[in-house]
């Protein structure tokens, strides 16, 4: 009776507190478990491995300072000499020693980042399983045994390390297998406690373990190492302990659903009921709608952006620690507690942000899309900015860390916005929405540890900046995104028969048709700038590709790729003889035939577009072949020359895309259209461009085999985006093939000339003109669009004669100046291409008929074409006669013939 009587009080005492809250609380504790044991490695590593031997180069300041190193100064430059004078010794903080009774492990960066990586492999792997177990048999079960089974490996994790680098690598990967449920099935759990009015507060709370386990990773992992006998061991004990008592509360205090709650009060009950409109999980949903979500935009936006953050999250997370000990020189103590104050910071930022994103949206000030937006770009640029002002304030201490601090707690804007925003998607599906997102957020978990150890073999400042800069790109391009396509409105497939016509709604369905219609046309002409970005910076690698395996003159086996193979030099010169003539003859016929093909077959665009892309992905597959082993100079001349030669490459692709925008675009509204595209593609030239920079700085092999791979994957994307979204349009043609009719194809190109001189003569000048300047530059192009065409309606035959005027004077200029003058001169060149080049095309789209689209933009590229083999003639006619300096002048800057064809295409 007596006992009864004590468990009634229990539940009356606990009934008196908000379950809901509850929930969150052990929600976050669960988060932060799960965040100390994914993070404490990284602190742990220092002291795990031998320390770094630079020849004694770190104690001097001068020297160091050359070097881009950070020196050390009194007893901790002692105690590194000292460290390197012994095999195994610890580095000895300046306040003591640090208790070292295990071995440490000669592993170098890249085998650190390899155990760091490890971790994100596993964790990608079960987040959507995650998402369908958490639907099926609920959220707390799948999350707390995603727990369980992580804290079980954080203990075996001393055992696994003494015996070798690779067991530890498969360890972390199983642990990552074991959190990779973790938020997918805490998804589910909110979607069935959180009310929408707290929706903020509640996933911000929770969500904020995520910082709490970073700074209690770094904090305690630090005083561990430090002040307890048994070394870094400990750490990984203590974590794992924690982590399992944590499970059994979990099992003792939460529940799947306010429904099956045995302590929630009535009252409490009856709020969530009205709140959120029903007390258990929906079990009856209909299959998941996998293509409304992989052909949502908001959806993508969103995994762009949560990528974008991820990317500079796990960099901080994994690396920072690594940072603060081997460029900035600090203690373990001191990195401990140096590493966990910007995450204190993001913690509080993150609160107060909620609180203020809520506050907002219940009063009506701000819509939800405006407020995940505006947070998304704070939280994805300002740790951007941060992070590089740390890199350039070098070793000063105390900026660095102020930098790091006000960086990483602008992150907190993140959780209020791309961490709950699948909840504002789509309710019913948040788990495989948020195990979609995160699952491909890990991707960049998986890369940053890796790319940090290869990137940073001497830990210096210089090394580590480069890390950043890739971080501010990433981050701040993902945001962008973001902004653009974003939402933070329910999606129409959250539940699909709620959104099924009626009867009555269907007398409406013809309007409602022609606007998403419209909708839909918007979606198609961003896909298309996107593939746009992909394919150019593809293709600017692939370029790089071919001039890296064409042009080797001498075979160098220091160098990769140069390795001397059995009648490869002789049959590189005769493929760099040959590829030129065939490649672009073989183009200049297809291209000719393309266009008249596309018009006479319903205006079919679609293949011009993904033609192109596919035969890239055969010949860099072809080029990847080429590094094992060399056949002969007829074979590489077949993938250098003749293949590329049949999908025309970038020529196919434009006369694809300009026709396309052309037909898709209002007659008023095509210079706007034309523009984004030309800028869009100057920007995808940077992106590659970027790539090459950052893989080619490698000497390993492996990383300049990825080279190869990595345009195979942008066009692959490319692919996918393209099948979903571009539509060709399905006009009846006649099925007579024109391609075997030479007497009509050229009649058609004759009869199409004489009736649109005027824009033939348009395009011709202006090409002349502009076709010696390689690439059309950004702000030019969005200039002469935005400001001077679009909003100041200047006629676009103005604006491209004046650029041509100018262009021709600042030509003859170029010519007949030094090269101080010409510093300033060529910039005036890159202005006037812009424009001239993006006027030209808008205003040629415009006279012409839909259906003479194809055939004017062939005989365009096929102008390109002609011209660039006038370059490329004067450039070897100046190479063989030096007093041709006229000549020379214009194509001085490419090296070799092909170089001068590549140039002169972009």
């Amino acid at each position: 009776m007596l006992a009864a009587l004590n468990v009634k009080n229990i539940r009356s005492e606990i009934a008196r507190v908000s379950q809901r809250w509850v929930m969150a609380v052990m929600g976050m504790l669960g988060v932060t478990m799960a965040y100390v044991m994914r993070a404490c490695l990284g602190i742990t590593l220092t002291q795990m491995v031998l320390p770094v031997q630079v020849q004694g180069r770190r104690s001097d300041p001068l020297t160091a300072v050359q070097h881009d190193y950070c020196p050390m100064t009194g007893t901790t430059a002692h105690s590194s000499s000292a460290s390197n004078r012994t095999s195994v010794a610890a580095v000895a903080p300046a306040q003591g020693r640090v208790h070292d009774d295990h071995r440490r492990f000669d592993w170098n960066e890249e085998t650190q980042g390899q155990v760091l990586s490890a971790f994100y492999y596993g964790y990608i792997l079960t987040h959507l399983p995650g998402g369908a177990l958490s639907q099926k048999y609920g959220g707390k079960h799948t999350m707390g045994l995603g727990i369980l089974c992580t804290a079980i490996f954080t203990l075996m994790t001393p055992f696994v390390a003494h015996i070798g680098s690779r067991p530890l690598t498969i360890l972390r990967f199983v642990e990552g297998l074991g959190e990779g449920m973790t938020f997918p099935a805490l998804c589910t759990l909110l979607a069935q406690w959180a009310p929408p009015e707290e929706k903020g507060k509640f996933a911000t709370l929770v969500f904020a373990g995520a910082q709490i386990g970073n700074i209690l990773s770094n904090f305690l992992s630090g005083f561990i190492m430090r002040y307890i006998p048994g070394g870094w061991p400990n750490v990984f004990y203590f974590f794992g302990i924690v982590s399992i008592i944590w499970f059994v509360l979990w099992c003792m205090f939460v529940f799947n659903d306010p429904n099956s709650h045995p302590f929630i009060t009535d009252e409490e009950r009856a709020y969530l009921k009205k709140s959120i409109g029903r007390l258990e999980r929906k079990k009856d949903l209909t299959p998941t709608p996998w293509k409304s979500i992989i052909t949502s935009g908001p959806v993508w936006a969103l995994i762009i952006a949560g990528a974008g953050h991820d990317w500079g999250a796990f960099t901080l997370i994994s690396d920072l620690p690594k940072y603060m000990s081997d460029v900035l020189h600090f203690s373990v103590t001191e990195n401990g507690f140096l590493s966990s104050i910007p995450f204190f910071a993001q913690w509080i930022t993150s609160i107060a942000a909620s609180v203020l994103a809520d506050r907002l949206i219940s009063n009506g000030t701000m819509r939800v899309t405006k407020i995940r937006k505006i947070y998304a770009i704070i939280g994805n640029i300002g740790p951007a900015l941060g992070v590089m002002g740390a890199s350039f304030v070098g070793c000063n201490k105390i900026l660095a860390t102020l930098c790091f601090t006000c960086g990483v707690a602008l992150m907190g804007f993140c959780y209020p916005s791309l961490r709950i925003n699948s909840l504002d998607l789509s309710p019913n599906y948040s788990p495989t929405l948020m195990g979609l997102v995160n699952g491909i957020g890990c991707l960049s978990g998986m890369a940053t540890p890796y790319m940090v150890g290869i990137l940073t073999p001497h830990r210096t400042v210089l090394e580590w900046r480069l890390v950043f800069w890739i971080m501010v790109i990433i981050m701040m391009s993902t945001s962008i995104i973001f902004a653009f396509f974003g939402s933070g409105e329910i999606q129409p497939w959250n539940d699909i028969k709620q959104y099924r016509l009626s009867e009555n709604e269907k007398e409406n369905k013809d309007s409602e048709s022609n606007a998403i219609q419209l909708k839909s046309i918007e979606n198609v002409k961003r896909s298309l700038i996107i593939v746009t970005i992909l394919y150019t910076a593809a293709l600017t690698v692939s370029t790089s590709n071919q001039n890296t395996l064409v042009q080797k003159s001498t075979c160098d086996p220091l160098v990769p790729f140069g390795e001397c193979l059995l009648g490869e030099y002789e049959g590189q010169r005769q493929v760099a003889s040959n590829i030129t003539y065939l490649q672009y003859s073989i183009s200049f016929i297809v291209a000719l035939l393309a266009g008249a093909w596309s018009d006479s077959h319903g205006r079919r665009r679609k293949p011009l577009i993904f033609l192109p892309i596919i035969g890239q992905i055969l010949t860099d597959g072809l080029y990847f072949v080429n590094n094992f082993w060399y056949w002969s100079s007829t074979f590489n001349t077949i993938f250098t020359a003749v293949i590329p030669g049949l999908y025309v490459g970038r020529n196919m692709f434009w006369i694809g895309v300009m026709s396309y925008v052309s037909e898709n675009s209002k007659f008023e509204g095509r210079t706007l259209k034309h523009g984004i595209i030309i800028a869009t593609y100057t920007f995808s030239l940077l992106i590659g461009w970027g790539l090459i920079a950052i893989f080619k700085k490698s000497t390993d092999h492996l990383h300049r085999y990825l080279l190869f791979l990595v345009p195979i994957l942008f066009n692959l994307f490319a692919i996918l985006i393209g099948h979903l979204y571009i539509e060709d349009n399905s006009d009846t043609y006649d099925r007579d093939i024109i391609w075997f009719r030479p007497n009509s194809v050229f009649k058609n190109f004759i009869d199409l000339f004489k009736n649109k001189f005027k824009g033939f003569s348009i395009v011709l000048a202006t090409l002349i003109i502009c076709q010696s300047v390689i690439v059309a530059r950004i702000g030019s192009t969005m200039f002469s669009v935005f400001v001077l065409s679009y909003n100041m309606k200047i006629h676009d035959l103005a604006i491209g004669i004046s650029a041509c005027i100018i262009y021709i004077i600042a030509a003859i200029l170029y010519v007949v100046s030094n090269q101080f003058w010409q510093i300033f001169i060529i910039s005036i060149i890159y202005l006037c291409h812009g424009s001239a080049v993006t006027i030209t095309i808008s205003s040629t789209s415009k006279i012409m008929d839909n259906d003479q689209l194809g055939r004017f933009y062939s005989i365009q590229t096929c102008m390109n074409s002609v011209l660039t083999f006038g370059l490329v003639e004067a450039y070897e006619t100046s190479t063989d006669n030096y007093k041709n300096f006229w000549i020379r002048d214009i194509a001085r800057t490419s090296r070799t013939r092909q170089q001068a064809i590549n140039f002169a295409y972009q």
